[in-house]
């Protein structure tokens, strides 16, 4: 009856765009491995074309376990992805402490800046990246202007999420708590 589950709650850049540690919108800031295993409920298998975050993995738990998850929480189960009976997430929003927002695809990686106050979004910079063209994020589309509908879609989409999820008191950018 035992479930394992394997994750980190950040990456690590290691050089990657001359960054080190974590806290920024690239891929090896942001994506983290997320292994389930479970032998006699789980089957083996791998699902890479789909974006799951870490507020998943309480909903998932409670409801692998048979328990109910609260309407307040903001996390989806992963047990139908799981158990193979249907897709996974297409989406992972993410915040990070150097005061970006991003929306997570498994195609594209959009971002946007905040402002010190963490809670308004300024209106210029921000990131779009597709990730299957160019993996390594060395063109941003949004300052190129290419794929504008993408951009338009994945913005519109961080900004109502941004607008509708109850913001906490955050540090501000470059703080430590």
């Amino acid at each position: 009856d035992t479930i394992v589950l394997f994750l980190s709650d950040h990456g690590d850049n290691l050089g990657s765009h001359g960054l080190f540690n974590k806290g920024r919108l690239i891929e090896e800031s942001i994506r983290i491995p997320m292994v389930w295993w479970g032998p006699s409920r789980l089957a083996p298998q791998v699902r890479d074309g789909e974006v799951a975050s870490i507020i998943d993995v309480m909903p998932t738990i409670l409801d692998l376990a048979g328990g109910h998850t609260p309407a307040t929480v903001q996390g989806r189960s992963l047990s139908a992805a799981l158990h193979d009976e249907g897709d996974g997430p297409d989406h992972a929003f993410i915040e990070t402490t150097g005061g970006e927002i991003g929306l997570r695809t498994p195609g594209h990686l959009c971002g946007l800046q905040l402002d010190e106050d963490r809670r308004t979004i300024r209106k210029r910079g921000g990131c779009l990246y597709d990730l299957e063209t160019d993996p390594c994020e060395m063109t941003n589309l949004m300052a190129t202007g290419e794929e504008p509908d993408v951009a338009a879609v994945l913005g519109n989409r961080l900004r109502d999420w941004h607008e509708t999820t109850p913001i906490r008191d955050a540090p501000k950018m470059g703080e430590r708590r």
